[in-house]
């Protein structure tokens, strides 16, 4: 499902980290400085997009690089190639989850059925189906790191040495460079080494949060002196711990929990939940050797979910924190309450094909329903409002759209400078005479002078917006389009006015 177009739904919504990641092969390192950019220009001046470290726009554009994606290339990299290196992370999780639990297996030389069914459960559950190849900061990249991370923590716990800190060091900055998110790890690591270790040993887990603050700082202050602004954080951190929602609608704690409830069941399925409710209630009495691993897992999500408690409410993928937590824990149980027996394993064995198949069947019905903007068959999907807009004006050159789709899609296919919204003629004369930027995703803008080249206006809409098409017809002649854009689209050429 990796090939799939970015279209109206969450996981289309990843779309915006391929804008990003382009802009690192479009723009040379001068004018990007490392930060990732969100201009859909080419030679205007960057639109800085530094609410996140660089890393996973980062491996995007190396993907697409590596697959010969150049600057000057005629069009945009297929979809496989924004959500491969995700894929891969996704995958890569789900062999961590294995190994780690196969490394604290009392008996080695046995099954290692714990660490099966936590893959398996991990592998099949419907947040890692559903977003597995979803390119964003809060994904499967960043729980891998975690666990990394994790990992080398274990080892440094258990006989600290200068080597094991480097080691410790060096996956954490992985995630570091991925989220802001990965900075919660490092609190929950302090706290269980200085509960559990004793004062002689401390001085190596200092060294560790002296390294984090340092990361940090690198990460904060390489965004601070790239934009000229060493408070940036402030606000987003402000919103994503508040209680105003992205449509600026305030919620209360009880509609939080309604959403939370929800999206949990949705993403993890119930049973799961309760397994997992069922772990952290009887773990203290049932200690094995790897409850340190699924104490820190739970505890840096549920750090993650209380303080980023408006992105919870806002967006499904930022549940992904809690994703490996919940495999595990659901699997030691499991594991802990069904005896080892062919009745036994046969009945793990159904359980995870039946959430296999319900995780695949609601994110086949989620994905690969209508993508149309309206209920008609002339409507059109965002893929095909961006070949449009990309077959009708060269790259660096802007396109009015007659359009209201807030879809980061919509700009990804277009892959050129857009002017959104323009529903009548007054509208587009002022844009046209005056033009001074052009929209992006979320709300943002970036600076754009140059007058707009053409006007797209779906045939879907001539019946919502006939006044606006009675006005291009009028007053600019018809762009003479390739027959499949022109079935669905008209497009005027905005340089040629009628006399």
């Amino acid at each position: 499902m990796i090939d799939r177009g970015f279209h109206r739904d969450p996981e289309g919504v990843s779309a915006y980290y391929a804008i990003l990641a382009r802009n690192y092969i479009h723009r040379p390192i001068s004018q990007h400085k490392g930060v990732p950019l969100q201009n859909l220009g080419r030679t205007n001046p960057p639109k800085y997009y530094g609410h996140h470290p660089p890393l996973v726009p980062a491996l995007i554009a190396a993907t697409y690089a590596t697959l010969g994606f150049r600057a000057d290339a005629a069009d945009i990299p297929p979809d496989w190639e924004s959500r491969f290196s995700t894929a891969l992370f996704t995958l890569a999780c789900i062999v961590a989850t294995f190994l780690m639990i196969r490394k604290r297996e009392r008996d080695p030389s046995k099954l290692p059925r714990a660490a099966l069914l936590a893959a398996a459960i991990f592998a099949t559950m419907p947040i890692t189906v559903y977003y597995g190849g979803f390119p964003d900061v809060v994904g499967s990249q960043l729980v891998f790191f975690v666990l990394l991370t994790i990992a080398a923590y274990d080892r440094f716990w258990e006989a600290p040495s200068l080597k094991r800190l480097a080691w410790l060091i060096i996956a954490f900055a992985l995630a570091a460079f991925t989220d802001w998110v990965a900075f919660f790890l490092p609190i929950i690591l302090g706290i269980h080494f200085l509960a559990t270790r004793r004062l002689q040993n401390w001085g190596g887990m200092a060294a560790f949060g002296v390294a984090c603050g340092a990361l940090f700082l690198l990460a904060y202050g390489h965004i601070a002196i790239v934009e000229h602004d060493w408070l940036w954080m402030h606000d987003k951190v402000a919103r994503r711990a508040g209680s105003i929602s992205d449509t600026k609608k305030a919620f209360t704690f009880f509609d939080w929990l309604c959403v939370v409830a929800r999206r949990a069941d949705h993403l993890f399925t119930a049973p799961l939940l309760v397994l997992t409710g069922i772990w952290i209630a009887t773990a203290r009495w049932i200690r094995t050797p790897t409850f340190r691993l699924v104490a820190i897992l739970l505890a840096w999500a549920g750090l993650h979910i209380v303080v980023g408690r408006q992105g919870v409410f806002q967006h499904e993928w930022w549940w992904w924190p809690l994703a490996p937590g919940v495999a595990i824990a659901s699997a030691l149980v499991v594991d802990r309450w069904v005896h080892n027996s062919r009745a036994g394993n046969a009945f793990i064995v159904a359980c995870i094909l039946a959430l296999a198949a319900w995780s695949t069947v609601t994110t086949v019905r989620a994905l690969y329903k209508s993508h149309g903007m309206l209920e008609d068959d002339a409507s059109h999907s965002v893929v095909e409002i961006g070949r449009a807009i990309r077959s009708c004006a060269p790259p660096d050159a802007a396109v009015m759209v007659a359009e209201k789709d807030a879809s980061p899609g919509l700009w990804h296919y277009a892959d050129r400078p857009i002017i959104v919204d323009v529903w009548d003629g007054e509208t587009l004369e002022a844009r046209l005479r005056n033009p001074a930027y052009a929209d992006l995703p979320f709300g943002f803008t970036e600076e754009w002078h140059k007058p707009p080249v053409r006007f797209v206006f779906p045939k879907s809409y001539q019946l919502h917006a006939p006044a606006m098409l009675k006005y291009l017809q009028s007053h600019y002649s018809e762009y003479s389009a390739s027959p499949d854009v022109a079935a669905k689209f008209f497009v005027f050429d905005l340089t040629r006015p009628l006399p």
